[in-house]
């Protein structure tokens, strides 16, 4: 059976982790993005550039939507030259953290002969990475589209119908980005104290606060909850991903006051 034609909408870090497997992978890739960094990437790594989401929708199979906002998710899927008024059938993921209610309205609004699917991802960090699905589908997954997916995810987990992989991945983004907010004021509190930091991170990856945050701190420690400059955009990711999760809890009556305080400290 030939595979899929495949295209990817936003091809930024994940972006680009899905469109560089799938062609290694022997797939047919277009993608789309604004930026000419992401264009010359794709031009580096065979796959094709498209000129707007309508040309994906009418030359691909199934499409991976990795783009950063809701209003984005909105403009590429639904828009007035949006992927669902030019594609007749196929398959599309949306594997961006926007949250449960874009999702929903998502899969409302694709056309009947388009099968949506709700596949946010979280990240292993690896030579190359690849990504743990956390999938919210009408129906089982289509072994053509698994045997896409385990191109670039080393994990797919179905977690319910559309809006549930959503849900998933917010309350993963709130343990892992709350917890790097707890460790970054241990940490300052226990080098006040003269324990350096080396020294502290070793002893509470063998202690009872071992955990993945601590784990992968080389990674998380620069940006987010540390004095200095940081990085803005991880530092605008994270409060999108938090916020959108105290949005979600308000609409089910649940208070997250831990939540709103790592918001408070992530300066932008």
């Amino acid at each position: 059976m030939d595979k899929p034609v495949v295209g990817v909408i936003g091809f930024g870090e994940l972006g680009t982790v899905a469109g560089a497997a799938l062609t290694r992978d022997g797939y047919r890739v277009l993608g789309l993005d604004p930026s000419p960094e992401a264009r010359g990437r794709m031009a580096d790594l065979g796959v094709e550039v498209a000129a707007d989401p309508a040309q994906i929708g009418r030359e691909c199979d199934a499409v991976v939507i990795l783009v950063v906002t809701a209003d984005q998710t909105r403009a590429v899927l639904d828009g007035p030259d949006g992927l669902f008024a030019a594609m007749p059938n196929g398959v599309v993921l949306l594997q961006s953290t926007v949250g449960p209610e874009i999702s929903i309205e998502m899969d409302r609004a694709s056309p009947a002969g388009v099968t949506f699917i709700d596949a946010p991802v979280t990240v292993r960090r690896g030579d190359p990475p690849t990504f743990f699905a956390l999938v919210g589908a009408r129906d089982a997954l289509s072994p053509t589209i698994r045997t896409m997916l385990d191109s670039y995810c080393h994990e797919v987990a179905i977690i319910g119908p559309p809006g549930a992989g959503q849900a998933a991945k917010l309350a993963n983004n709130v343990m892992s980005i709350v917890n790097t907010a707890a460790a970054s004021e241990a940490l300052r509190m226990a080098a006040a104290y003269g324990i350096e930091r080396e020294a502290m991170l070793a002893l509470a990856r063998r202690g009872s606060g071992a955990s993945q945050a601590l784990m992968s701190w080389d990674h998380r420690r620069e940006g987010l909850f540390e004095p200095g400059p940081g990085d803005p955009h991880r530092r605008s990711k994270a409060r999108k991903d938090l916020s959108t999760a105290v949005r979600t809890a308000q609409s089910l009556g649940v208070e997250m006051p831990v939540t709103q305080s790592a918001i408070d400290q992530l300066k932008i």
